[in-house]
C-alpha cells in the first residue's frame, strides 16, 4: 500500500538513498535534514499529512530521540504517527533511548532494503504492537573490516531504475568530498566534540554506501567518552580510510557501469 513518508536524516546521500528506494516502491516522500523541522512538518497545522516517518537518530539542532519525544507528546493523530528510528549507533544505552521515547521499530545502517521494506509492512500492520528490532548486520566494534563491502551498495543499486541510479555517482563523491573538507578542517584545530559529531555522520552515511573500515573507525571515536591523546591522528587515519575507500568505490562502480547496472 502507497505511503505518505517522512524522511528525517542529516546526511544528503543517505537521504537521496531513502528516497530514492521509497519512492520506486510508489511511496510519496518527503525529506527533511533534522528533527527540529520533522517537528514543525508533523506540527504545522497547514503541513502534510504523513502514514509514517524514517528517524535518524544522531543530527544535529534537535536528534531523533528529542524529536520522537516530541511528536509524540502533541496528541492527536499526528501523537500516532508510525515512527522507525535508523542509526549505525548499536550501543545498547543509545539505542534504548529511541526506543523509550516512542518509536515503533529500529533498523540499523547500512541499511538492508529489504529487511527495511519488511519491518515498514510490519509497523503498519501491528503499528503500536512491540518494536520490530533489526539485529546489526556488522560488528562496528571488532576489527577486520573489509575496506569496502561492494554487495551493499550493489544491493542499493539494483533496486533503483537507471535512471535513479545515474545521479548515485555523484552524490557518493559528493559524500566522500563533503567528509574529507570537514577533517582537513578539523586537522588544522582538532576538536573533540566537533570530530565526534563529524564521526556520528560519517558512522552511517558510510556504511550505507559499503565503507565499513571508515565505519568502524569513526563509531570507535564516537564511543570515546574523554578526549584521547591521538586525536589529531584519529582524524588521520579517518581521512586517509576514506580515500583508499573512495579508490575502491570507483572500481566497483566502474564495474558496475561496464555490466550495465549504471548508465553514467
Amino acid at each position: 500500500v502507497p505511503l505518505r513518508v517522512l524522511i528525517v536524516e542529516d546526511y544528503a546521500l543517505v537521504r537521496e538513498m531513502l528516497r530514492a528506494t521509497l519512492e520506486k516502491a510508489g511511496h510519496a516522500v518527503v525529506a527533511v535534514d533534522n528533527g527540529a523541522e520533522a517537528y514543525e512538518a508533523i506540527y504545522s497545522p497547514v503541513g502534510e499529512r504523513f502514514d509514517m516517518i524514517l528517524m535518524d537518530m544522531h543530527m544535529p539542532i534537535m536528534d531523533g530521540a528529542d524529536a520522537v519525544k516530541r511528536i509524540r507528546s502533541l496528541g492527536g493523530r499526528e501523537a500516532d504517527i508510525a515512527i522507525i528510528g535508523m542509526s549505525a549507533d548499536v550501543m545498547s544505552e543509545h539505542v534504548q533511548r529511541f526506543i523509550d521515547a516512542g518509536i515503533n521499530a529500529f533498523v540499523t545502517k547500512p541499511i538492508d532494503w529489504n529487511e527495511l521494506g519488511r519491518v515498514m509492512k510490519s509497523v503498519m500492520t501491528s503499528h503500536h504492537g512491540q518494536s520490530a528490532m533489526q539485529r546489526p548486520m556488522f560488528d562496528q566494534s571488532g576489527a577486520g573490516q573489509p575496506l569496502l563491502i561492494a554487495d551493499i551498495f550493489t544491493q542499493f543499486v539494483n533496486a533503483l531504475s537507471h535512471e535513479q541510479s545515474s545521479g548515485l555517482y555523484d552524490a557518493t563523491v559528493a559524500f566522500f568530498a563533503d567528509c574529507e573538507k570537514k577533517l582537513n578542517e578539523l586537522d588544522s584545530k582538532p576538536d573533540f566534540l566537533k570530530s565526534q559529531e563529524l564521526a556520528h555522520t560519517i558512522l552511517g552515511a558510510a556504511s550505507t554506501v559499503g565503507a565499513m573500515q571508515v565505519s568502524e573507525t569513526a563509531h570507535k571515536l564516537c564511543a570515546l567518552e574523554t578526549e584521547p591523546d591521538d586525536l589529531s591522528e584519529r582524524i588521520e587515519q579517518l581521512k586517509d580510510l576514506l580515500k583508499k575507500s573512495q579508490v575502491e568505490f570507483d572500481k566497483h562502480f566502474s564495474e558496475l557501469k561496464s555490466s550495465g547496472k549504471i548508465v553514467h
